[in-house]
């Protein structure tokens, strides 16, 4: 399937004609090696590791949305373990209690929230479980000189990410929606601020 698509900072259109897809796109990921979950009231943290590398994927709870997923870099003291996005717009700041199994924070953009950690124990001993990554099947692919626009199901629900080249962060992973026409298939974001 070849694409072109429409991915700017205003709106996410991913346009696909029935020709045959050239490029491979990225091989699904054997395992994630999950380090902790910070659930607040607004959003959900997960820090985790991909093939050594130790990253930082943010929910918001709300919007119903995953606006951020980067590499993250860690800072330990005798009271917390810290992560911290290295890419974004925005900075997010997770803190793991370590006098508490089930104490966390959440600091996005300077705003902190409380929250409770629902899977790990990064701020204790031995915080690292393996779990598997689901298993994602690509639709589809654009890339634009600004942003990559990757269709795909997980699960048989059909999404959309879109990845920023020069920030080199995800800004948008979300449900997505499909209009049909004779000659293109055009795919959409059905949650986001940003359409």
């Amino acid at each position: 399937m070849r694409c072109h698509g429409f991915v700017g900072l205003s709106w996410a259109t991913l346009v696909c004609f029935s020709v045959p897809l050239v490029s491979s796109i990225h091989p699904a990921h054997a395992a994630d090696t999950m380090i902790g979950v910070c659930e607040g009231k607004s959003n959900t943290v997960r820090v985790y590791k991909r093939n050594s590398e130790l990253k930082l994927r943010v929910f918001d709870r709300i919007k119903n949305v995953t606006w951020l997923d980067t590499p993250a870099a860690t800072n330990t003291n005798p009271e917390v373990v810290e992560y911290s996005n290295i890419r974004g717009e925005t900075k997010v700041i997770v803190q793991f209690s370590r006098n508490s199994s089930s104490n966390c924070s959440i600091t996005t953009g300077g705003k902190l929230e409380s929250g409770r950690v629902t899977e790990g124990n990064p701020g204790g001993s031995g915080g690292s479980i393996s779990i598997p990554s689901p298993v994602d099947t690509t639709i589809g692919v654009c890339e634009a000189k600004s942003n990559i626009a990757r269709v795909y199901k997980r699960n048989s629900e059909l999404k959309l990410r879109v990845f920023d080249r020069i920030k080199n962060v995800t800004w948008l992973d979300t449900p997505a929606a499909t209009n049909t026409n004779p000659e293109v298939v055009e795919y959409s974001n059905i949650r986001g601020e940003t359409k």
